[in-house]
């Protein structure tokens, strides 16, 4: 199959988030990840760059959620709120 015949490879985000585990927590080489995958190391290394551009998002989300106190914030349930099995039917 000639290179203009050839489809590109769609990646789900599952699957590159695994490729990166493997490379950052298991320590597998790059080379060996992207021979297994048939994957340019080039599309690999996009993919980190992306990934630790993105990485203060993780953060900043967690931190817009907790406030300073540390606590979450919560609202209590509304006084008419029963749980559906308890409700009286006539």
């Amino acid at each position: 199959m000639s290179n203009s015949q050839r489809s590109r490879r769609h990646f789900t985000t599952e699957q590159k988030v695994t490729l990166l585990k493997r490379h950052l927590v298991d320590k597998v080489p790059v080379s060996d990840l992207c021979n297994e995958e048939e994957l340019q190391p080039s599309v690999f290394y996009q993919w980190q760059r992306q990934l630790f551009e993105n990485l203060t998002a993780a953060f900043t989300t967690l931190a817009a959620r907790v406030p300073a106190s540390g606590r979450r914030s919560w609202r209590p349930r509304p006084r008419s709120w029963r749980p559906s099995s308890s409700r009286r039917t006539m």
